[in-house]
This record gives C-alpha cells, structure tokens and sequence, in this order.
C-alpha cells in the first residue's frame, strides 16, 4: 500500500512539473497552468533532421492523436515524450518549452 502511495505522489509532482491541466490521480484536483507548452523546437529538430511528421510517428509508434496533441502544444505523457527523444537522439529540453503566460 506504501508503495502504491508512493507511485501516486511520484506521478502527481511529474504531473505538476509539466504544469498541465490535468486531474490528479482520481482525487479530483485540477491544476491550473501558467505556462503554456511548445513544441516548436521539436518541429525545427525534423527539419533540420529532413524529417516529416509521418517519419515521427511511424519511428516513435505514435497514434494520430498523439500528433494532434503535439500539433496543438498539448500535453503527453512522459511515455511518448521518451520515444520522441530516443528516436531522435536528443533530450526532452531539447523538444519541449515551457512559456510563461
């Protein structure tokens, strides 16, 4: 049970981390964001690497939701954000910014 708990609060400080506007683990909470995510230098990465969008996702088995949600400077869950960063060999600062608003 500790452990279980434990995993919870890991997963909620990584959650607030990327300041997203998402529930909290079943607890109803909602955090509120003040930055604003941005993918733009994960777009300029494919550029300068001569890749499209398609060789992204097919590369990193993303879904076409994914791709939405990047496109739209959504959240992603730290998952996906390790594909991306392995197929493209670099970090997650690398492709991920976080705006202040």
């Amino acid at each position: 049970m500790l452990q279980f708990n434990l995993e919870c609060v890991i997963i909620d400080l990584l959650n607030l981390f990327f300041n997203q506007n998402i529930s909290l683990l079943q607890r109803g909470v909602t955090v509120k964001s003040k930055n604003t995510i941005s993918y733009r230098k994960l777009w300029h990465i494919l550029i300068d690497k001569g890749m499209k969008k398609k060789d992204l996702a097919e590369a990193a088995n993303l879904t076409h939701y994914q791709m939405t949600k990047l496109a739209n400077n959504k959240d992603i869950t730290t998952d996906i954000l390790g594909r991306i960063c392995n197929v493209l060999d670099c970090n997650a600062d690398d492709v991920i910014e976080f705006i202040k608003e």
